[in-house]
């Protein structure tokens, strides 16, 4: 079956793993009113930690954000810029022709010699990265590209971590149906 390989059996996230931002941000996110006007700070009305009586509201008497609020305001706005950086992070590499379709394979469990595909994806390809021509390749290293390329790369290989993961929830399911 599927389901968040970092989700706990009591609904929680695993706290050995980062939460990424866009879910922390939850139940707030901003909205835009044209490239030239302030984004709209929005919350999710629906949401378990929105009420009518919350632990934490989001105006003082005076009708003033509270710390909380304004916390929250400044993480949102902050996952916005990076977002926009990343946008343009991301067409530079396009425009660099440096991404590449790619492949996540697994050895088969019932038959070593043979292998499962199990994502497709687009990554970097540090060949193409290299073959940039010497003055290219400077200016993506003046820009600060190296950086991430290189961590992006690097996290690649954490596939075999998540397929480690995923496959020892498999096992402690079937030992568990086993059991019933």
């Amino acid at each position: 079956s599927r389901h968040n390989l970092f989700i706990t059996e009591d609904g929680q996230f695993d706290p050995d793993f980062m939460v990424p931002a866009f879910i922390r941000r939850y139940p707030f996110v901003s909205a835009s009113n044209g490239p030239d006007q302030p984004a709209t700070f929005c919350f999710d009305t629906a949401a378990e930690v929105v009420s009518d009586k919350p632990d934490f509201p989001f105006f003082d008497e005076s009708g003033e954000p509270t710390d909380t609020t304004k916390e929250a305001i400044d993480f949102v706005s902050a996952f916005e810029a990076d977002s926009r950086i990343t946008e343009r992070f991301v067409a530079r590499l396009i425009e660099l022709d440096l991404f590449e379709k790619k492949e996540v394979k697994i050895a088969d469990p019932n038959d070593r010699t043979k292998t499962i595909k199990v994502a497709d994806y687009f990554g970097v390809s540090e060949d193409k990265l290299l073959a940039l021509p010497d003055d290219v390749f400077l200016k993506a290293k003046t820009d600060g590209l190296l950086g991430p390329i290189y961590a992006h790369m690097l996290s690649l290989s954490r596939w075999e971590r998540i397929l480690t993961r995923y496959f020892k929830s498999v096992n402690q399911q079937q030992a568990a149906k086993a059991a019933n």
